[in-house]
């Protein structure tokens, strides 16, 4: 099994590598001389080593070692790049669930509406923001979420229902006013309902 400082590592080596050779650089991949890339373009020669955030401390003769190696061959650059695990970043959009709650109450999805003869939209929650793309004027939102449903029957002249709760996915614009744009898109899985 792979050791998570080694995926980091290696990951990172692969996405410097095609950054490198989209600039133009002639890129070679775990050398001989022990550096993790070296890119050279236009004479200019650069060695490069990848290490992974919690491995620095343990490291540093070694770093040193390769940085002593590159300047002795005649490397223009010594870079040392750290490897760091993605941070998770909460984000919270004041007001969403409710404005979902309102959009999808005014606009029953239709998914929902086949499920009874009036399905009643009861409230949205549990959000999860999974992208925010900001725009001066707007906010492009998409997660995923649960919405809380009544179902209405009206079979032989008396009224039954039932409530139940469906997950759903959507990407929503939301204007200056924090209100829902008419092109938003809400999928609603029902799967369960058919089992």
């Amino acid at each position: 099994m792979i050791a998570p400082a080694e995926y980091l590592r290696a990951a990172k080596v692969h996405k410097l590598a095609g950054n490198f050779r989209h600039a133009g650089y002639d890129v070679s991949v775990d050398t001989a001389e022990g550096f993790d890339l070296l890119a050279s373009k236009n004479g200019k020669r650069i060695a490069i080593q990848v290490q992974a955030g919690d491995e620095l401390r343990t490291t540093s003769e070694r770093v040193a070692r390769l940085r002593r190696i590159a300047r002795e061959l005649g490397y223009d650059d010594f870079r040392l790049v750290v490897a760091n695990p993605p941070r998770q970043v909460d984000v919270e959009i004041e007001g969403l669930e409710m404005e979902l709650y309102r959009y999808m109450s005014e606009r029953i999805p239709d998914e929902l509406a086949i499920l009874s003869s009036n399905t009643v939209v009861i409230d949205v929650g549990a959000l999860e923001i999974e992208g925010v793309h900001a725009r001066p004027d707007e906010l492009r939102v998409t997660g995923t979420g649960l919405v809380d449903v009544e179902l209405q029957y009206d079979p032989a002249g008396e009224m039954i229902t039932t409530t139940t709760d469906f997950p759903f996915r959507f990407e929503v614009t939301l204007g200056p006013d924090m209100s829902i744009r008419d092109h938003a898109e809400i999928n609603v899985d029902t799967s369960s309902w058919n089992e």
